[in-house]
């Protein structure tokens, strides 16, 4: 398993904290809404696409997003696993570019070239982490509509 993306995908595939979540949002639903699209002639399947994944888009967005972030910020497992350069996650590159820049910063001794090397440093160290987080900043905004509509229905009751 050294050196492929399954190395990294197989161990996250599934979080049991976000699958007691979703667990307890599946029980909270009501029955009745299954038995009265079984009365109107719904097979299982129909239930599930019709009533329970329209109901259900919220809590799954928001274990989406709870995976996303949590694979996101992690790159132990890659540092561990992953030695070929290609495969590596940007995340990994990114804790590379930053142990490299404090490398250079350590090693100019210099007062002139100190200051030059460590204000270089800094604005690779800045503009490396601004680039790595922006996927997730502009996937954000699409998903929390979500959120707003997880919260209308689970406070609206009727």
């Amino acid at each position: 398993m050294m050196d492929t993306q399954c190395a990294l995908i197989l161990p996250a595939a599934l979080s049991t904290f976000n699958m007691i979540i979703l667990k307890s949002f599946f029980t909270a639903l009501p029955e009745e809404m299954e038995e009265a699209a079984i009365i109107d002639g719904a097979t299982d399947f129909q239930v599930l696409m019709r009533v329970y994944l329209p109901l259900s888009m919220a809590s799954l967005a928001t274990l989406t997003l709870f995976y996303a972030v949590s694979k996101w910020n992690s790159f132990s497992d890659a540092l561990y696993y992953i030695t070929t350069r290609n495969l590596q996650p940007l995340q990994l590159r990114l804790y590379n570019i930053i142990k490299g820049s404090r490398a250079v910063e350590i090693t100019s001794v210099e007062g002139s070239a100190a200051s030059l090397s460590q204000s270089v440093s800094e604005s690779i160290e800045s503009a490396s982490i601004l680039f790595a987080t922006l996927p997730i900043l502009v996937v954000y905004p699409f998903v929390q509509r979500y959120f707003v509509a997880g919260v209308t229905i689970g406070a609206v009751k009727g």
